[in-house]
Order: structure tokens, then C-alpha cells, then sequence
């Protein structure tokens, strides 16, 4: 009786696996993942991209007017009659340059979130235009997937 409840369990786990196997299988294909995948090299693609090249123009921009506002405003201190009016004079630059900053760091944020927002729009848009279900960060898989960088820096131009 022992032996053949062992027997009995054996072959129930073997026909259950062997359903969930055959489903997978159906479902997902041979190597259970449902349809093809793909993989891009996401560095690649941004040092590729025009607008993250006007976007690191437009910061060393910011960056020469920020040190210009800087040497204006310590020519005016230096100008200034006394401790008094120097001090003054310190804190409303030191509150424009803060205001600055924060306004240049808002813009900046708002243009890498729609940096990264298109990049990951095309890349889909490639994905799915060549058949892919999946696509992966380069590095993310050990092994597969179909290298779509190329057409991705391809269809960025």
C-alpha cells in the first residue's frame, strides 16, 4: 500500500508537470518567453541622440552664464563703499544665483524626462515595427536576444 501511494503521487506530480510544461510550451514557445527578444544598447542609442547633444550644449550654455553671472556680481561687491553694502549686496546675488540655479535645474530635469521618454518611445517603436514581444537593456540578459541597437540609432537620425 505504501509503494503504490508513492507510485500514485509520483504520477500525479509527473502529469502535472508535464500539463504545466505543454502549456508554457504552447504559450511561450520552446524557451518560455513569448515571442522574440530583443536587446539594445541604451548608452549607445543616448550618445547617439542629437537631442541629448543639445541638451549637454544648452548646459554648458547655462553653465557660462551662471560663471558670468558669478563675475558680474563679485565686480559689483568689489565696487561697493563699504562692509555693510558689500554684505548686501552678497546675499541679493547669492539669492539671484540660487534662483537661477534652481530655475536651470527644473528645465533640466523637465528636458531629460522628455529625453528619456522618446528614447524609450522609439526603442518600443522599433521593438514592435521588427516583431519583437521584449526588449532588454544590453546587459541585463546573460544570454539571447536579437541586438536592435543599430536600427534604433538608425531610426533616431
Amino acid at each position: 500500500m505504501k509503494t503504490s501511494g508513492k507510485i500514485l503521487l509520483t504520477a500525479v506530480v509527473a502529469l502535472s508537470l508535464g500539463v504545466a510544461a505543454g502549456s508554457l510550451w504552447k504559450c511561450c514557445g520552446k524557451d518560455g518567453v513569448a515571442g522574440k527578444v530583443a536587446v539594445v544598447d541604451v548608452q549607445k542609442v543616448v550618445a547617439s541622440s542629437k537631442s541629448v547633444a543639445e541638451f549637454r550644449n544648452e548646459q554648458q550654455a547655462k553653465a557660462a552664464d551662471l560663471q558670468e553671472f558669478v563675475n558680474k556680481s563679485n565686480e559689483e561687491i568689489s565696487k561697493a563703499k563699504d562692509d555693510k553694502e558689500k554684505e548686501e549686496l552678497a546675499q541679493k546675488y547669492r539669492l539671484e544665483l540660487l534662483e537661477k540655479q534652481q530655475s536651470y535645474q527644473e528645465e533640466d530635469m523637465a528636458k531629460l524626462q522628455e529625453i528619456d521618454d522618446n528614447i524609450t518611445k522609439l526603442i518600443a517603436e522599433v521593438s514592435e515595427a521588427n516583431g519583437y514581444k521584449q526588449t532588454y537593456a544590453k546587459g541585463s540578459l546573460i544570454h539571447g536576444g536579437d541586438d536592435i541597437t543599430d536600427m534604433v540609432v538608425e531610426a533616431l537620425q
